[in-house]
């Protein structure tokens, strides 16, 4: 997985991230810029809370 901020203009503020699979890293690198395709849509989120969620533990007795 490889997790990019971009950033708005005046380098403060977070203005999304991009969180892709580690095999399409390379591409998205090549295609990031203000004004992304569709193709890099799917990857842009708001926040980290995707990433979080992924990494949080389960019980196993909990899992049907």
């Amino acid at each position: 997985m490889t997790i990019l901020i971009r950033m708005e203009p005046d380098h403060q503020t977070v203005r999304d991230f991009l969180i892709a699979p580690a095999h399409q890293a390379q591409s998205a690198l090549r295609m990031l810029n203000a004004n992304n395709g569709v193709r890099l849509d799917a990857f842009l989120f708001a926040s980290l809370d995707p990433v979080v969620e992924m990494a949080r533990r389960e019980s196993i007795s909990a899992i049907p």
